[in-house]
């Protein structure tokens, strides 16, 4: 995107003044942070997410080592920027009601709507079972997420894939092929999860 671009001037402008402003001396933004920068205004990185990450980075400093530039903090931005966009993505999962409250009750009526040896009902079966035996449900949770796209029919994968292709189009030239190949899977997760309605074990509230 050309620097001349007026909307991409102000948004890099804003960001130079905010983080001078934070650091008390001049920043000169360099080719590489105009280019960093540039992507970020493509991807339509909210302001508010940057400056709250320039925030937090010119607060103490961490192991006491001075944050030189932008470059120490794209890896922060972008990751942040990764979180918003998993959010747009799981807002309104197409044909799909409300997650139910209680996890485990979920997961039993999932289990009773399989075939008792499809891989999905072993899985389930398998995970509630170490929970009992007192492993940590986010741990639990986790592996489920990774085996999810292995252990479902395969035209609900290639469902919600085809979707989230449609979606995610127009982000594909704007990310390295790392972080959409991540974001996708992780939408992925969420989506099969939305589907079938299995919450996370870890979201299961306590009434203790």
């Amino acid at each position: 995107m050309p620097k001349d671009d007026p909307s991409l001037v102000r948004y890099a402008r804003s960001i130079e003044r905010h983080w001078s402003d934070l650091v008390d001396r001049p920043v000169i933004l360099s080719p590489r942070d105009w280019s960093r920068i540039s992507r970020w205004y493509s991807w339509g990185v909210p302001l508010d997410l940057i400056d709250e990450t320039l925030r937090r980075a010119a607060g103490p400093k961490r192991g006491g080592r001075e944050l030189r530039g932008l470059a120490d903090l794209a890896p922060a931005i972008e990751e942040a920027w990764g979180v918003i966009l998993q959010g747009r993505l799981s807002r309104h999962p197409a044909g799909v009601g409300p997650i139910p409250d209680n996890p485990r009750a979920a997961w039993s009526r999932c289990i009773l709507d399989q075939t008792p040896d499809s891989p999905l009902a072993r899985t389930l079966t398998e995970l509630l079972a170490r929970q009992d035996r007192g492993e940590a449900p986010d741990q639990l949770d986790g592996e489920l997420d990774r085996r999810l796209p292995e252990i479902v029919p395969a035209e609900l994968v290639d469902r919600v894939l085809a979707a989230l292709e449609r979606e995610l189009s127009e982000y594909r030239s704007r990310m390295s092929t790392d972080r959409f190949q991540a974001t996708r899977r992780r939408a992925c997760e969420k989506r099969l999860r939305h589907a079938l309605k299995l919450p996370r074990l870890a979201s299961a509230r306590t009434t203790e």
